[in-house]
């Protein structure tokens, strides 16, 4: 399996602090990957960390065999609910329509095959007859289904999503997995830091365990076990699937 994303000896410390270290791991494509551990573990720290959001003390990370710098147009990234200015005067179909400019052409308007674009994926995430209203007047669930037909008008080959499911309804998660899981099918690759690990042990298909420092990574059947499970979180969980 080709790797999406290959991370060695990545080291992230804020103000001496030490918050990932030395963490060496590969994230197969195709895949639906959770990245898990306690809070404090590194988990965001990680994803930002590899996108070039907040600097790396050290390490390395290559995407498809490629930098940072150019892979990152194939790259789509939903961050957390509450880093985003919902008050913010922009439309459902504008943010969108965010997916088809390119980063370093932000001045392009829109074509007549980008608006095209912008509906198809629209309909695609079930938010047709929401295009024109204000991108906060939509629920948590919405909101972020949103962000995936952004991701989906970039038609980026790996989606990185942030605790995405934080402060929306159980039926809304299950409506956005459903989606993440046809986009996995249809080859692209999705990362996700999330809590929930009767949730990952249900939908994902790999993981990676963190807690500062690499715990396990790999096939969720073989990762999530009492043991490793105790070394990250210092209890035993019960997992419940369906």
């Amino acid at each position: 399996m080709k790797k999406a994303i290959e991370i060695k000896g990545l080291t992230i410390s804020y103000k001496e602090m030490l918050a990932l270290d030395n963490i060496s791991v590969s994230i197969e494509s195709g895949k639906i990957t959770g990245i898990i551990g306690p809070n404090g573990s590194g988990k965001s720290t990680m994803l930002k960390g590899i996108l070039g959001i907040v600097p790396i003390s050290s390490g390395e990370v290559s995407f498809f065999g490629n930098t940072l710098e150019k892979y990152r147009s194939k790259i789509a990234y939903v961050p957390q609910r509450e880093s985003i200015d919902w008050d913010f005067p922009i439309t459902v179909e504008e943010v969108v329509a965010m997916g088809r400019i390119q980063p370093k052409k932000w001045w392009a308007r829109t074509t007549s095959l980008d608006k095209q674009i912008v509906k198809e994926t629209l309909k695609k995430v079930q938010l047709s007859e929401f295009g024109t209203r204000q991108i906060g007047q939509l629920s948590g669930g919405q909101q972020q289904r949103v962000f995936l037909a952004r991701a989906l008008a970039q038609e980026a080959e790996l989606i990185v999503m942030d605790e995405p499911f934080v402060g929306i309804d159980m039926a809304s998660q299950d409506a956005i997995l459903a989606i993440v899981q046809k986009l996995r099918d249809a080859g692209k690759t999705i990362v996700i830091v999330h809590h929930d690990l009767s949730v990952v042990a249900q939908y994902f298909d790999d993981v990676v365990l963190l807690n500062k420092k690499l715990i396990a990574h790999g096939p969720i059947d073989s990762i999530l076990k009492a043991e490793n499970i105790e070394k990250a979180y210092g209890m035993t969980f019960l997992l419940n699937r369906k």
